[in-house]
């Protein structure tokens, strides 16, 4: 596939026995599913595939938070598939975006990526972006790629841009300052 990836390449599953399928497979019947209803019953739709969000009052689930714990419980830190990249999508960019494309006639039927190509990251390098803003000291232990798991995701928002006539405006170190103070605050809550 060709990295950043546009929305007009097809959808594919993996094996279904793989662990990624069910998660996969879940978007797709939900596109389809909005798809048919939209033909059958005249609706007007758009259809946004979401990459990586992240943000305040995400939980504490995810990557994001996930690395947070494992920081804030040791220096010495694992982690896997170290060398996969990932756009991510910080959430104050991602609703004005939705807000702007579900008030725009040019997006009705169409299907739009929001994602972030601009700052593509490694996990490792997001792992060390996450220990600065923590302002924690760290030391990295590169483990197995995780079974099932892409190498490169990242979406290619050209279509989204010429719509909107704008990209995202929040850097990763901005958003995940902004995720880290949310997160001390309420992680235990």
């Amino acid at each position: 596939l060709k990295i950043p990836t546009g929305e007009e390449v097809n959808l594919t599953i993996d094996d279904l026995k793989s662990p990624r399928t069910s998660y996969v497979s879940s978007k797709i019947v939900g596109e389809v599913a909005c798809n048919n209803f939209s033909l059958i019953h005249k609706l007007p739709i758009t259809i946004l595939r979401f990459h990586n969000l992240y943000g305040p009052r995400m939980g504490c689930f995810g990557v994001i938070p996930d690395m947070f714990g494992k920081i804030l419980q040791s220096s010495e830190i694992d982690v896997f598939a170290p060398d996969h990249t990932r756009d991510f999508s910080y959430i104050d960019d991602v609703v004005r975006m939705t807000i702007d494309l579900c008030e725009n006639e040019k997006a009705i039927g169409e299907l739009f990526n929001i994602g972030n190509p601009k700052e593509e990251i490694t996990i490792k390098d997001l792992v060390l972006n996450i220990a600065e803003v923590m302002n924690r000291q760290i030391t990295i232990i590169e483990k197995l790629d995780t079974s099932g798991a892409t190498p490169r995701r990242c979406a290619d928002t050209s279509k989204l841009e010429k719509i909107l006539g704008y990209q995202v405006s929040t850097s990763i170190k901005e958003g995940l300052k902004e995720t880290y103070e949310w997160h001390l605050i309420n992680r235990k809550k």
